[in-house]
């Protein structure tokens, strides 16, 4: 432990807390694997001690403070905690507690992925099938969204930008040969879906992407006014 808290050896995540008694931080990565084992934090005395029962009271009371200070990460939707954020425009103005800074690194320090559901994929594929079905069946009868479709065939499969309400939309009629209520149906999708996102929508994405030199991150604090 003590090469990394002196900063010898590289943490993922990096410093998530530390004082003069404590340090707080995920494991460092093991010797032939090029990955650590994250979604938990370590919190260990700086100083060198075999049992936790060589800790010093000040240690001990340290590393039970600091364990209570670090916040738990969970992975939420934003539908999820815009109730916690929002506020009205006269509310007053807080300053950040003494908890952001340390919640702000954890969150950071967090690695974990969002893991596509098997409806999310469901929808995904069924909405790729039914344009290149609409590509395939009709061509000439949707000449006038036939780039369109193609530009949300190539977000499907390289940038995935589509919310789940749009992909409703794209799956809402099941195209086959022949059957021109549906392509009715399905023009009036295609042309809500155009209308919502524009139909130049990915090329102003990618060039937004093009352009990015650094990430920003935006964090917002709930905190609950006191009152006297």
């Amino acid at each position: 432990m003590c090469p990394k808290h002196v900063g010898e050896i590289s943490i993922p995540g990096g410093v998530v807390y530390e004082d003069d008694l404590v340090y707080a931080g995920h494991a460092a990565i093991p010797e032939g694997q090029t990955t650590a084992y994250l979604g938990s934090l370590m919190v260990e005395p700086r100083r060198h001690i075999s049992v936790l029962a060589d800790l010093t009271d000040d240690e001990a009371q340290n590393v039970n403070d600091t364990n209570e200070k670090i916040p738990e990460v969970q992975s939420s939707l934003l539908e999820e905690v815009l109730v916690c954020v929002q506020c009205l425009p006269e509310e007053p103005r807080l300053d950040l507690s003494e908890r952001f800074l340390s919640s702000y690194e954890a969150i950071k320090a967090d690695q974990r992925t969002h893991k596509v559901t098997k409806s999310e994929l469901y929808l995904e594929v069924k909405a790729q099938n039914n344009l290149q079905s609409a590509l395939r069946f009709y061509k000439e009868d949707l000449d006038p969204y036939l780039h369109f479709i193609r530009t949300l065939i190539k977000d499907l499969r390289e940038y995935k930008t589509l919310s789940n309400y749009t992909l409703r939309r794209l799956t809402n009629v099941d195209l086959i040969p022949n059957d021109q209520k549906a392509l009715a149906e399905f023009i009036k999708e295609i042309a809500f879906v155009r209308a919502h996102l524009g139909e130049d929508y990915l090329d102003i994405i990618q060039g937004r992407l093009g352009s990015m030199k650094s990430e920003i991150i935006i964090a917002v604090e709930n905190q609950q006014p006191q009152t006297n």
